[in-house]
């Protein structure tokens, strides 16, 4: 797995781009959360569509955080035009480990299946 920058020209060369995404690296590091489920939660939490707070747990409320703090780290190295923010996208090669994607106690996903168990609940009450 690798992080890579959206827009690599915001980088002035290829070592601030490494710094950029070691930077990132290193604040999913030390918040012992994994780049590619921070960058998710971020994603999900952070989507504009209208998705109440409540369908979000408190872990992926704090990995998205994570993920714009990563973002922000990653800033200090980049060169980013005004009313622009940095973006950057988790990249999985053959052979990579991905992290489940398994709902558990600390972290609910919005699934295919969320709406149909909502529409049954909703079913049973009538």
């Amino acid at each position: 797995m690798r992080l890579i920058l959206t827009y690599p020209e915001d980088a002035k060369n290829q070592e601030m781009a490494d710094a950029a995404l070691a930077a990132a690296r290193r604040v999913c590091d030390e918040a012992q959360e994994h780049p590619y489920m921070a960058w998710r939660d971020h994603s999900m939490v952070n989507s504009g569509l209208l998705i109440p707070g409540w369908a979000f747990s408190d872990t992926e409320i704090r990995a998205a955080q994570v993920w714009a703090d990563a973002l922000d780290a990653a800033q200090e190295y980049l060169t980013v035009p005004e009313y622009c923010s940095v973006e950057i996208e988790v990249e999985f090669e053959p052979g990579d480990a991905v992290p489940g994607d398994l709902p558990g106690p600390d972290r609910r996903l919005l699934r295919e299946c969320w709406y149909w168990r909502m529409r049954t609940t909703a079913t049973k009450r009538a």
